[in-house]
């Protein structure tokens, strides 16, 4: 009887911890097995308009960033909602570029000259997301960065280089590179968050001749 008693205790034990396990193990496969009805092939794409999803017959825009869609399926989370309301705020890009003349091969000084950028001409008409019009640029999903806007550009931007069109602006001794936000310089660079109403500046230009302040200073000395 005693036997019998303990071999029982031991069924009751040895099911109880097979319970624990699938308790905590069953819960992990059935989530796995909902990822994989979500998970789609990843879709290379060149405009918002490549990244089109028809889920339960309606049309659903998806952003396309790095060449690749950002939502493949329609069980998919979408990280950038298409809004109808845009963020509207205005961006203006200057670069200077080195004026080659008989007059500064001569003297030996270098001639820049400054120009704006036409962004207008540079855009995709099948982008959905980012819309431009002049200086003005509508943003059609929270969350966007400024490089996420150049990206439809074919820009890009970092603390010390400005990309267009595989061109490359670097500061250097003589050029600096800077983004003006609301007449405020800022150091966000390409991660910038845009708002509503923001009045964006891309610069690159030539440094500002310290000599002048420096010989004043001197002066006061004396």
């Amino acid at each position: 009887m005693a036997k019998t008693e303990k071999l029982f205790s031991k069924i009751v034990i040895i099911i109880f911890l097979v319970m624990i396990v699938l308790g905590f193990t069953l819960p992990g496969f059935l989530e796995l097995g909902e990822n994989k009805e979500v998970s789609a092939e990843q879709r290379i794409c060149q405009a918002d308009a490549d990244c089109y999803l028809l889920c339960d017959d309606i049309p659903v825009v998806a952003l396309c960033s790095k060449n690749l869609c950002q939502q493949n399926s329609c069980g998919e989370k979408s990280y950038y909602e298409y809004n109808v309301t845009p963020i509207s705020f205005s961006l203006q890009i200057e670069v200077v570029n080195l004026v080659k003349s008989n007059e500064s091969k001569l003297n030996g000084s270098k001639l820049y000259e400054s120009k704006k950028v036409d962004l207008e001409n540079m855009v995709n008409s099948n982008d959905i997301f980012v819309k431009f019009s002049d200086d003005k640029v509508n943003l059609y999903s929270s969350g966007l960065s400024l490089n996420d806007v150049l990206e439809k550009l074919g820009m890009s931007m970092t603390n010390k280089c400005l990309v267009i069109n595989d061109e490359q602006y670097c500061e250097d001794d003589e050029k600096e590179l800077s983004l003006i936000v609301n007449d405020k310089e800022s150091y966000s660079y390409g991660q910038y968050l845009p708002k509503e109403g923001d009045t964006v500046k891309i610069a690159f230009n030539e440094k500002l001749s310290k000599e002048p302040v420096e010989e004043l200073v001197e002066e006061l000395s004396n």
